[in-house]
């Protein structure tokens, strides 16, 4: 997964939170994470493709849990939360970097054994790209992020597997 990144800013919460009253809306969707129990537990990511030569073969441990409303995926660096937004009928993904990094991808959902993510934005302007999961058996997967910058399409690629 690539990292994404961004800076939440105090006066962009208050200046929401002041303007918040004289909106009117519907009630937010309810999230929706059981589609996504396959992920719950501990999984190692093995780099296999990567424009960065000091990423292949690097090894990560990627912790997932659940609630019933998000999937809640510890990488390094940062945290994912993903849910299914009932109203749309869509899998949402948001990247929250430790370092004050952001992401936020959007997906149809599983089709067959694959999940798709698009990113919607990436904070300091990242190329955007597309967040391929394939589920390969019940304790392995395959990820490929692949983004079209000017010099070409970045590639990374890792096989997973789960521990516990």
């Amino acid at each position: 997964m690539r990292v994404r990144f961004v800076t939440l800013s105090l006066t962009t919460l208050a200046l929401s939170a002041s303007i918040a009253p004289a909106v009117t809306s519907a009630a937010p969707a309810a999230g929706d994470a059981s589609s996504l129990s396959y992920f719950v537990g501990t999984w190692s990511c093995k780099t296999t493709k990567d424009p960065n030569p000091k990423m292949m073969g690097q090894v990560s441990t990627l912790t997932m849990t659940a609630t019933k409303t998000w999937l809640k995926v510890k990488v390094p660096g940062g945290t994912v939360y993903v849910t299914r937004d009932v109203k749309l009928n869509k899998d949402a993904a948001v990247y929250l970097g430790d370092d004050g990094g952001y992401g936020l991808q959007r997906g149809p959902g599983w089709t067959g054994n694959t999940l798709t993510f698009t990113d919607i934005v990436n904070a300091g302007g990242d190329p955007l790209g597309v967040q391929t999961i394939t589920k390969q058996s019940a304790t392995a997967f395959h990820n490929t992020y692949a983004a079209k910058t000017p010099k070409g399409t970045i590639v990374s690629e890792m096989e997973c597997t789960k521990k516990s």
